[in-house]
């Protein structure tokens, strides 16, 4: 609750919201809520509108208390949220005639202010801190959800199967893959081209990469090797192991891989 209300301090007076329609069609999100006490349930039927409401049921949850009611980002670190990370956030009371909040998504706060057009495709965190009633004491209950945001383009994707660590796409993890993950953590990006002999991908290092184990998929950032939102000194050491043999087990969202393993990257059809 603390960290919440100091989110909701620290952006309340710079959060304006953004009423934009999305500007591309069949735009579509999944994701239940899970924690507290299961009070909390989301519904994703306004997305087009970049609109998210969460109920809370309030013959779990105490009434006359405050609700907060939180969406970050993509690619947020919810252990050490930014305020450039809030894309909407608001505390209102929670009443038996008043327990559905809608929050519309500030489109200027998206990729820490530099703003879309549409809501970008993406896993966004969202979190409900409400107060409910266990064994007499008042209570503070989190529900989290991720939030996922998909487009149905209506046409047919293909995938290409890379080694995870082999960022160039020229079939090995090697120096030149260590090279590109050091170039992208100093910001100096590098083009590569990943190809399964009949489907090839144009990337750059710091891209936007879809990639998928059959059952999951999730958005991370091309040479972002370990997961955790940004390219740094840790991917440059998981390609360097993995060129020398010694591979390293990595969280993309969802997903568990190890350096040099396969890795299906989605390529969506021309």
């Amino acid at each position: 609750m603390k960290n919440l209300k100091k989110a909701l301090a620290a952006v309340m007076a710079l959060s304006v919201m953004s009423w934009s329609c999305a500007a591309f069609a069949e735009v579509s999100a999944t994701g239940a809520f899970s924690g507290g006490n299961g009070a909390v349930s989301a519904d994703y039927s306004e997305i087009g509108d970049n609109k998210v409401t969460a109920t809370v049921d309030t013959s779990l949850a105490n009434v006359g208390t405050e609700m907060t009611f939180l969406i970050l980002d993509d690619g947020t670190n919810v252990a050490s949220i930014n305020e450039a990370d809030i894309l909407y956030i608001d505390q209102q009371t929670l009443t038996a005639g008043n327990n559905s909040f809608t929050g519309v998504i500030n489109l200027a706060r998206i990729d820490g202010g530099t703003g879309a057009e549409a809501l970008p495709a993406g896993s966004y965190p969202i979190r409900v801190g409400y107060y409910y009633d266990d064994n007499g004491e008042q209570t503070f209950g989190l529900a989290a959800a991720t939030m996922v945001v998909s487009y149905e383009s209506g046409e047919e994707q293909a995938t290409i199967k890379v080694l995870w660590g082999d960022v160039d796409g020229n079939g090995a993890i090697a120096a030149l893959d260590v090279s590109a993950v050091l170039l992208g953590s100093l910001g100096m990006y590098k083009d590569c081209t990943l190809s399964d002999g009949v489907n090839e991908l144009a990337i750059a290092v710091g891209d936007d990469a879809n990639i998928t184990d059959g059952e999951n998929t999730e958005t991370v950032i091309w040479g972002d090797i370990d997961g955790n939102g940004a390219i740094a000194a840790l991917d440059v050491s998981a390609v360097l192991l993995g060129s020398l043999g010694m591979y390293k087990d990595c969280t993309i969202g969802d997903i568990a891989v190890t350096v040099g393993d396969e890795c299906d990257v989605i390529v969506p059809a021309e």
